[in-house]
């Protein structure tokens, strides 16, 4: 009878721990998805306020033509999340570059724009325990200088025009370009470090012409416009057509919503990209008060819808 019974007591000890083992593996699995929850995004394909969809147009169309006689229609696309914003903008601000870094570095790093008369801008990243600035003054060159976050370092690492510094997985992509006269060439380049630390430029590849703007698509891949196509250049060296476009040397920025709806803003126009099991939907976009246009001269005026 007692054998018996020391058989139950350990069977009821067997099940009690049992049970402690499955609710401690629950608690462990709740805690890991909150730890890195799986973001399932559902694409935005609302049209944005003040815009609407248009056929693609035609090259020799006359709101191409317009869009091409005023850069007063320079469209900026930025992203926020899943939502796009679309401004009238330049390419590019200095303050808003500058306003990255620490305010105990902007003098040191303003002084570096010392090329081009004033005319040259910044593309500025935080790159480990300093800073990237990268400038860019066309036909007057350009570097990329290294800044310590205490101000006592300074390291020019490039002599040439730094179009864009992104930041793609675990690598710092360094986008290089000059269209000038009969120029127009470009490439894409790694920041890495040699045995003894040091920081160096290490080529990546070739482009056919100056990159004109990026978004970074995955952790190892990136998307840069040229003025007749869009690549995708992977960080391993790969380079593949993502998409033809030839409006492209209208273009002023790109922007990636975060289920992966690609802007490109161009001048007057909008044209965005939505993946899906088809392929990708393009679509052109035009703002509302601006779908009939009349060129005058060298200028180029909306006039309604």
């Amino acid at each position: 009878m007692a054998k018996n019974t020391i058989l139950i007591l350990l069977l009821i000890l067997q099940i009690a721990c049992f049970e402690r083992d499955e609710q401690s593996n629950k608690s462990n699995t709740s805690n890991n998805k909150n730890a890195t929850p799986e973001t399932v995004s559902t694409p935005d394909i609302s049209i944005p306020d003040g815009w609407t969809i248009i056929p693609k147009p035609n090259e020799k169309s006359k709101i191409v033509q317009c869009a091409g006689n005023n850069r007063d229609f320079q469209q900026r696309v930025e992203s926020e999340g899943e939502k796009v914003i679309i401004t009238k903008n330049d390419e590019w601000t200095n303050d808003e570059q500058i306003i990255k870094l620490p305010e105990n570095l902007r003098e040191s790093v303003l002084q570096t724009r010392d090329i081009g008369n004033g005319s040259a801008y910044f593309h500025i990243e935080q790159y480990e325990n300093g800073w990237l600035a990268g400038l860019d003054a066309g036909e007057w060159g350009g570097r990329l200088t290294w800044f310590s976050s205490d101000g006592k370092e300074k390291i020019v690492i490039l002599q040439d025009n730094v179009r864009g510094i992104a930041k793609v997985g675990k690598e710092t992509l360094i986008l290089r370009g000059l269209n000038h006269l009969s120029m127009d060439d470009g490439s894409v380049s790694k920041l890495v470090k040699d045995e003894n630390g040091n920081l160096q430029i290490q080529d990546l590849v070739k482009l056919e012409f100056m990159p004109k703007s990026f978004v970074v698509e995955s952790n190892d891949s990136i998307l840069i416009s040229l003025r007749d196509k869009i690549l995708r250049v992977k960080t391993n060296g790969e380079m593949e057509l993502w998409r033809e476009m030839p409006l492209n040397n209208f273009n002023v920025s790109m922007a990636r919503t975060k289920s992966g709806i690609i802007y490109v803003g161009l001048w007057l126009f909008v044209v965005r990209f939505i993946p899906s099991e088809k392929g990708l939907e393009e679509q052109w976009l035009i703002p509302q008060n601006c779908q009939k246009v009349a060129i005058q001269k060298d200028t180029c005026e909306c006039k309604g819808k």
